[in-house]
C-alpha cells in the first residue's frame, strides 16, 4: 500500500512539473515571436502574451517566476493600450509576493506610471514612500527617493536643478 501511495505522489508531482515546462515551453515560443527583433509585435500579441504570464502565474502562484511574469504582464498590457490592466498586475506583484525582488521594482514601476501616464503625483508619491519602507536597501530605493525629489517640480525647475548640478560638478572638478 505504501509503493502505491508513493507512486501516485511521484506521478502527481511528474505530473505537475511535465505540466510547468509544458507552460514554459509555450510562453518561450510566443516570446520568440513577440520579442522577434525583425518586427514590431502587434497589441494583440502582446496581450496575448501577457495573458500567458498571468494564467501561468494562476496555474504556479508559489513559483519564483510568478512575480517577474506578473511584471512583464503589467509592462506589455501598457504597452497594447490597457494601462489600468497593467496597474492592477503591479499592485499584485508586492501585495502577493512582498518577499520577492520584484516587489521594489513593481512599486517604482507604478509610481513612474503614475506620474507620467495617469499625472497621479498622489498615487505616484504613496507608492515611493512605500517602497522606501518596506524595501530601503532594494537596488530601486535610491531611484525611489530621487524620483520622490522630482514629483513636485515643473520641468523648468527640474532642469534648474539638472544644471545647478552639472555647474557644481564642474566647478569642484576645477
Amino acid at each position: 500500500m505504501r509503493i502505491v501511495v508513493l507512486l501516485l505522489i511521484l506521478a502527481g508531482i511528474v505530473a505537475c512539473t511535465s505540466k510547468r515546462e509544458k507552460y514554459l515551453e509555450e510562453i518561450k515560443q510566443v516570446e520568440q515571436q513577440v520579442f522577434d527583433t525583425a518586427k514590431i509585435p502587434s497589441a494583440k500579441e502582446m496581450e496575448l502574451l501577457a495573458e500567458m504570464y498571468v494564467e501561468y502565474t494562476k496555474e504556479f502562484p508559489d513559483d519564483t517566476l510568478s512575480p517577474l511574469f506578473l511584471l512583464r504582464a503589467a509592462e506589455l498590457f501598457k504597452l497594447s493600450g490597457k494601462p489600468t490592466k497593467g496597474f492592477a498586475l503591479l499592485d499584485s506583484v508586492y501585495l502577493k509576493y512582498p518577499n520577492s525582488k520584484w516587489a521594489p521594482a513593481a512599486l517604482l514601476t507604478a509610481a513612474i506610471w503614475y506620474d507620467q501616464e495617469a499625472k497621479d503625483i498622489a498615487r505616484a508619491r504613496q507608492k515611493l514612500i512605500t517602497l522606501l519602507e518596506k524595501y530601503p536597501d532594494s537596488e530601486f530605493a535610491d531611484d525611489a527617493r530621487k524620483l520622490l525629489d522630482l514629483l513636485d517640480k515643473s520641468p523648468e525647475e527640474i532642469l534648474k536643478m539638472l544644471e545647478e548640478k552639472y555647474n557644481r560638478e564642474s566647478n569642484s572638478e576645477s
